[in-house]
């Protein structure tokens, strides 16, 4: 066992590992006050959302230093409906990141470590701006409209918006861009990817009386939204959950097949499609229980992800 872990990142090594990022770019720039910045993305995105930190451990340090700086842009802009309950201040809140962002782009940053780390990455790079005001506009409109997705389109429009906006900023701070199989790939990736955190957070929505399963098919099931805000394992939920994570699964597998076509660095910044795999197995093993006992304490192993995204690393493959 020792021995087959011997290639996997320690856990006490990642402070060291986000400093080697944040030196990426901040060793050609502004010093300490860029380097704590980067640092403070590669915090953030290894405190709420793992996964993606464990994939970022597999880039240069250049490369992780700018999908840090994104990925941690994504974590903030999500985190703005849990820290604020009103919806006025929910906008007010997202107009300052859309701000933000134009400032990045005149290079008059706001004070946000995040805000500074992605302005140098965007000189470097020219991320395009209209990806990031996308990431912006979808995280306010789901903040706004309370009601469920009308139907499984409306779940793979929100990933097109979000995750495959974020998949695309990543080609395109590895120089890859132009080059319509990667996009192709990215973007039945990230609808893959968000149709997949939706149905993650399912009883986490739930215990708020929300709900992002489609109206069509819970009318079609018969499943209430009170049954699903209640916690109730029912055949008509497992059925929602398998329609919904069947179309999940068809674009990760669109997306893997067109792994052949695509270049190496490009593969690993697919490696995201790991834990989306591994969930929707977790689903199907539980038939599509979302309120199966595994499902909400932990649908796979924190160290089987972080194994599997080492071997896909080493093999060229997601």
């Amino acid at each position: 066992m020792a021995r087959f872990g011997r290639g996997l990142p320690s856990i006490w090594r990642y402070p060291v590992l986000a400093e080697q990022a944040a030196r990426g770019f901040a060793s050609r720039a502004a010093g300490d006050n860029l380097r704590v910045a980067f640092a403070y993305c590669s915090d953030q995105v290894r405190k709420y959302d793992h996964d993606n930190f464990i994939c970022s451990l597999q880039l240069k340090p250049d490369l992780r230093a700018a999908v840090l700086a994104l990925r941690a842009f994504n974590v903030e802009t999500g985190l703005v409906g849990e820290n604020v309950r009103e919806q006025t201040l929910a906008q007010i809140r997202m107009q300052w990141w859309r701000e933000a962002v134009n400032g990045m782009y005149r290079q008059t940053p706001h004070e946000h470590p995040i805000v500074q780390a992605l302005t140098e990455v965007i000189a470097a790079k020219e991320l395009t701006r209209y990806r990031l005001q996308q990431i912006v506009t979808a995280r306010e409109d789901d903040l706004l409209r309370l009601a469920p997705p009308a139907s499984v389109a409306d779940m793979e429009q929100y990933g097109r918006n979000t995750a495959a906006q974020l998949l695309l900023l990543q080609l395109e701070s590895a120089d890859l861009r132009g080059q319509p199989e990667i996009e192709h790939a990215a973007l039945h990736l990230g609808q893959a990817q968000g149709i997949t955190a939706l149905l993650r957070g399912t009883h986490y929505h739930a215990a708020r009386r929300r709900s992002y399963l489609p109206t069509d098919l819970c009318k079609r099931e018969d499943l209430s939204h009170e049954q699903l805000f209640r916690g109730e394992s029912s055949d008509a939920l497992c059925n929602v959950m398998f329609e919904v994570a069947s179309v999940a699964k068809g674009h990760l597998e669109e997306a893997r097949r067109l792994r052949p076509s695509l270049p190496p660095l490009a593969r690993l910044l697919m490696l995201p499609a790991v834990s989306v795999g591994l969930y929707l197995d977790a689903l199907e093993t539980c038939n599509f229980d979302a309120f199966a006992q595994r499902m909400l304490k932990q649908a796979y192993s924190p160290l089987w992800h972080q194994t599997s995204v080492k071997l896909c690393s080493f093999r060229g493959t997601y």
